[in-house]
């Protein structure tokens, strides 16, 4: 052999890819078992578990193959970009595509998890660029409503990401969440304190509700907004710490919570969510936790409290809730465990390991009590002065929330 075949570039890429091919089977064969990860459950084992903590999204490598070893072996001079989430809020997913609005690089992120493509919308740019994206909203066609709290206005793309128009200017004050019906795009409006109707196809003015003979339930410092599949809208309510239902002609249906740190009452509301059963989801920042209540008002769970290795959400912000469930995310489910709702709740923490964390409420059909958890119970302590704690049935506790605080979108 001469040293004439190293001059030939396929040659030589061909050598270095075999070459880092026996490296990394000398160093996987010198390392040992990999830890195999054990599930985390809301409530956990032995109590019976509805929510099963799945997987974080941080940035783009959790499903892209970024590494050296992809890049010696591909061709490619360096390996892939890899998109990181800074400050994400809303949230919400379609047809195996999550949608991420990030106020830090003030874009959505198009995260594709069938065509594994994390990218910010194309239509982010000129007319359709956007200045604070907070939250968005999709109808039955894919397209997407994002409120922009600096431009004022709400932005409109296409579920591929191409800009479609700009709605609001001159109505809008400072909108900070969007729902959408058949006919109509609700807007709250946190500066003008009340919710504006627009028609989804033009964007023309039609009506506001939000104000109410009941100070108590007048929209106070509102940020969250969502609707259910029976038409009700639901606010949360920074000011008051309450969660505000509903009717589109502006009648409050019910309202519950106060400011406060016990469960069921709430520091910073923020993203609100409800599901197929009626079930309502309130992601609270400041107490760090998400609270589940049933359509009656009752508290049923709280999960993403702080303390967990895996699983705590971090200055929480958005949720999305979604009986839509990706073939992505089976492989993190447990065998024990049968899913009925996937939920995605986004954190704008410091510690960069759970900007999205992805849950699944469902049923747990595993055993729920092991030989070495049969100890003597516990002597009763005096909870006379402390408020009950509402569970699920069936569920024998509820894990502790901690506070914290943070300021209401800009």
């Amino acid at each position: 052999m001469t040293i004439t075949h190293f001059k030939n570039p396929r040659y030589l890429r061909t050598t270095l890819a075999l070459f880092s091919v026996a490296v990394l089977f000398l160093l996987s064969a010198c390392a040992g078992p990999k830890e195999v990860l054990k599930p985390v459950f809301f409530p956990p084992l032995p109590d019976e578990p509805h929510i099963q903590f799945l997987t974080s999204i941080n940035e783009s490598s959790f499903m892209e193959d970024t590494s050296l070893f992809k890049s010696l072996v591909s061709g490619m001079e360096k390996p892939n970009v890899i998109t990181r989430l800074l400050k994400p809020y809303g949230i919400a997913l379609n047809k195996g595509v999550i949608y991420v609005c990030d106020t830090v690089p003030n874009t959505v992120y198009r995260i594709d998890l069938k065509g594994k493509k994390f990218e910010s919308i194309k239509g982010n740019a000129g007319s359709g660029g956007l200045k604070k994206p907070v939250n968005l909203s999709i109808d039955e066609e894919g397209t997407l409503y994002v409120a922009d709290s600096l431009r004022n206005e709400v932005m409109v793309y296409t579920g591929e990401g191409e800009f479609v128009r700009a709605v609001g200017r001159g109505i809008l004050t400072k909108p900070v969440a969007t729902a959408v019906d058949k006919e109509n795009l609700y807007v709250l409006d946190a500066t003008d304190r009340v919710i504006k109707v627009l028609d989804r196809k033009s964007g023309a003015y039609i009506r506001e509700f939000g104000k109410t003979a009941d100070l108590g339930d007048n929209l106070v410092l509102p940020v969250g907004l969502t609707r259910d599949d029976q038409g009700f809208l639901y606010v949360t309510n920074v000011g008051t710490g309450k969660v505000i239902k509903l009717d589109t002609d502006g009648h409050v249906i019910l309202s519950f919570g106060k400011i406060g740190d016990f469960l069921g009452e709430f520091t910073r509301p923020k993203g609100i969510a409800v599901d197929k059963q009626g079930r309502i989801y309130v992601v609270d920042t400041g107490n760090q936790n998400v609270q589940i209540f049933s359509a009656d008002r009752k508290l049923l769970l709280v999960f993403g409290s702080p303390g967990l290795a895996r699983g705590s959400v971090n200055l929480p912000a958005g949720i999305a809730v979604t009986t839509e469930f990706p073939d992505f995310f089976r492989q993190f489910v447990d065998s024990h465990f049968e899913v009925e709702e996937l939920i995605m709740v986004t954190s704008q923490g410091q510690s960069g390991s759970e900007m999205i964390n992805v849950y699944a409420i469902g049923r747990y059909t595993g055993s729920f009590m092991k030989p070495d958890d049969l100890q003597p119970p516990p002597a009763k302590k005096d909870t006379s002065s402390k408020p009950a704690t509402p569970v699920i049935p069936g569920v024998k506790s509820v894990p502790e929330v901690a506070d914290d605080g943070v300021t209401a979108p800009k």
